[in-house]
């Protein structure tokens, strides 16, 4: 195994779609598919009211960078802390339910209360997933606004035309600036 098998997100990424699925679908089906609804909120939605912003040339100044980063890097830690949390949440769902596995359950009251111990393991695994893909968001977030305010100083010598060098600073602010707005909608919709 490699390190950046280890260090993959993807994973993360991976868990974090499985947990959007049509529960009824589940249920008569039993197989996982995403909701239209969920991918209009989570993927259109997001991209729509970003290039609207973009194309309005409402751009991230130094003010709203200090601003967005404030926000970003205090939820972090808070997810960070909600994380172990929850973690520690799973884990007694999880003994709890081996437990319940491992005596026989001959009544339809424990038999129901076994349902409902794995529902709530299922629900705080992807509550864990949800919230670990939120600090994922957020910190790439925080990288991607403080790319908004570089300066292309280096790329203003390589160019010395003047009419590319305005090609590629727009293309630039333009990409940072959307990915800045679509993650960090897309982390408030987390």
């Amino acid at each position: 195994m490699s390190l950046f098998d280890r260090i993959s997100l993807m994973p993360l990424i991976k868990r974090h779609l499985e947990t959007f699925y049509d529960s009824a679908y589940f249920i008569l089906h039993k197989k996982k598919r995403i909701p239209y609804e969920d991918k209009i909120i989570f993927l259109v939605f997001p991209a729509l009211f970003s290039s609207l912003m973009v194309s309005l040339g409402l751009f991230i100044t130094g003010e709203y960078l200090t601003i967005i980063l404030t926000c970003l890097s205090l939820f972090a830690g808070l997810l960070f802390g909600l994380l172990s949390i929850v973690f520690q949440l799973t884990k007694n769902l999880k003994d709890n339910l081996e437990f319940l596995v491992k005596n026989p359950i001959k009544d339809d009251i424990l038999s129901k209360k076994l349902e409902i111990e794995i529902f709530k393991y299922q629900i705080s695994k992807e509550l864990f997933v949800n919230i670990g893909f939120a600090i994922l968001t957020s910190i790439i977030t925080i990288i991607t606004a403080i790319f908004t305010t570089l300066k292309l100083g280096i790329a203003h010598k390589i160019f010395a035309d003047k009419f590319f060098f305005c090609i590629l600073k727009t293309t630039y602010l333009v990409v940072f600036n959307f990915l800045v707005y679509f993650f960090t909608l897309l982390f408030i919709l987390t």
